[in-house]
């Protein structure tokens, strides 16, 4: 068998058009081979004529009667399988979290293979940052090289392996401070209007409730209540709804009038189940599209802007840090150490559409 990838740049391409993918991205080149009648996965590097050299030599070895070494438990790949398994059955574990770790060792196994842990180099790191730097950002990246981190650390515990002398300060650049870059009202104001429904009145919901893109499309009909709604679940990228991200994600949250015009309107397009039947590709897709029209898209943000908005507009209401975490979902270390005892429902929700109406004036005047 010729050697291969198993990234998933050349997904449904053949021949010619998958060998293009494959040359035109960074991950490793890899072989499969029989050990002990088990087909076992050998990383070859990510240099294609150095790959086949160790191919030619490696069934060369077969052919003479060589035994392969398995490798088991040395890889990286392996070794981040087995760290991955520890996380997630971790008691205090959230769904969220592990969610995160699990994208992540993913990118990570795809460009680093099953190379042995003691064999990593600083030419692995910094080519691996600047990889994921240049295809999916700068905070991706970060969050990957941390990951792969973690991951050497506890091997080098759980199984004794000698650690590689790597470091990954002053490699990662990191992005710049949280929030800096998040878009101001009146720009998603913009997008929204360029947006078509079912996104349209989902981008409005999404500034008047600051509830996070999983969580409003798990949102079903029977979750609206008089004068607000009820939020129980997230929907993943399977498209299944599970539990809320944080324990303090479920939670009754409380509307504006706007928010409640906005969400009776959809109830009564749909009749029953989700009031917004779509996946969270669709959703990103569809607003990535309506902010470029916009001419504001930037790199990295999506959905999640709606959710600094609302922040934003619940500060400028003057509704207290512990009112404003309960009702946006945050998690212990932020809302039940602050806000114990406090309820989102306490929130005067009106304050919100009186916001987003003073960024609308200050607009009409030059002042945004």
């Amino acid at each position: 068998m010729a050697i291969r990838k198993r990234c998933k740049h050349a997904y449904g391409l053949t021949g010619q058009g998958k060998m293009r993918a494959w040359r035109q991205c960074g991950c490793v080149w890899g072989t499969d081979i029989y050990v002990d009648g088990v087909r076992c996965w050998k990383n070859l590097g990510r240099d294609e004529h150095a790959a086949k050299i160790a191919d030619a030599q490696l069934r060369l070895d077969v052919m003479q009667g060589k035994r392969p070494t398995r490798g088991a438990g040395h890889g990286f790949a392996t070794l981040a399988d087995e760290w991955l398994v520890q996380k997630e059955a971790a008691i205090d574990a959230r769904p969220g979290s592990v969610s995160v770790w699990r994208t992540r060792v993913n990118h990570a196994k795809r460009f680093l293979g099953d190379i042995p842990v003691s064999d990593l180099r600083q030419h692995h790191v910094n080519s691996l940052v600047e990889a994921f730097t240049r295809e999916i950002g700068a905070p991706t990246a970060a969050n990957v090289a941390v990951t792969v981190s973690a991951i050497i650390k506890w091997a080098a515990a759980r199984h004794g392996i000698d650690p590689p002398q790597v470091t990954f300060r002053g490699v990662v650049q990191h992005s710049r401070r949280h929030g800096e870059q998040s878009h101001t009202v009146a720009e998603l104001k913009a997008v929204i209007a360029l947006l078509a429904e079912p996104y349209q009145s989902l981008g409005w919901f999404a500034l008047l409730t600051g509830m996070r893109r999983g969580e409003l499309l798990a949102l079903t009909v029977d979750d609206v209540e008089p004068n607000g709604i009820r939020v129980h679940g997230n929907l993943d990228v399977s498209g299944q709804i599970g539990p809320t991200k944080t324990r303090a994600g479920k939670r009754l949250v409380t509307l504006s009038p706007h928010a409640l015009e906005v969400v009776k309107a959809r109830a009564k397009a749909v009749g029953a189940g989700r009031l917004w039947p779509v996946t969270l590709h669709a959703a990103g897709d569809a607003l990535r599209d309506a902010m470029r029209a916009a001419g504001v898209y930037k790199q990295g943000k999506g959905w999640h802007q709606f959710r600094h908005a609302h922040m934003a507009l619940l500060n400028e209401s003057n509704i207290s840090i512990r009112d404003a975490a309960a009702r946006v979902g945050h998690g212990a270390n932020y809302a039940q150490s602050l806000a114990y005892g406090w309820a989102s429902e306490q929130v005067d929700a009106t304050a919100v559409d009186a916001a987003v109406k003073r960024h609308e004036k200050k607009k009409r005047a030059g002042h945004e």
